[in-house]
């Protein structure tokens, strides 16, 4: 969601050069992503990974139904479609959004504040991620290394906080 900037330019393309469709496009979908209370009662009904499995689904079927309208074989690539498939993808991202904050405050519940600004502020620092991968792999202007060094930097320490940290908090915390 954080990362839909740096491939806005592509939807501004496909959609003729428009950025008020591109705007509608992301709001449609921001809607999506802050109806979260359906993800809240299926969460309340099934569980955390339940939740997690619906909306990890959701939001690949409106990510690949977005992407093949892009590549103009067969599904149109109009502001209607692109609004339906944004908007099908956060509200799947609503859903693994509730389905791990919920948990965390279950399995947390003495250290709920800082559970949950560690997982908002790495939501928030995905888009940078995206960012990163989006103009070292795909950006014609740069050499196809110049996001890896960061990208690199970040996967190392994901990978150190799991290892050290196995289903509890950091030490420092």
């Amino acid at each position: 969601v954080y990362g839909f900037g740096s491939y806005s330019e592509k939807i501004k393309d496909v959609l003729g050069g428009d950025q008020s469709a591109v705007n509608l496009v992301s709001s449609i979908g921001q809607i999506g992503l802050y109806v979260g209370v359906f993800g809240g009662i299926f969460y309340d009904r099934f569980g955390g990974a339940a939740t997690a499995l619906i909306g990890g689904f959701l939001a690949a079927v409106g990510y690949a139904l977005a992407y093949v309208a892009t590549l103009d074989i067969g599904l149109p690539a109009t502001t209607t479609t692109l609004c339906i498939f944004y908007f099908i993808s956060w509200h799947g991202s609503g859903y693994m959004d509730t389905a791990s904050v919920c948990t965390y405050c279950k399995n947390f519940p003495f250290h709920k504040g800082t559970i949950i600004g560690l997982n908002k502020s790495f939501f928030g620092l995905s888009g940078s991620i995206v960012a990163q991968v989006s103009i070292g792999l795909f950006s014609g202007s740069t050499p196809p290394s110049a996001g890896v060094p960061l990208l690199a930097f970040m996967a190392g320490l994901v990978a150190a906080i799991t290892v050290l940290c196995p289903g509890r908090l950091p030490p420092w915390l």
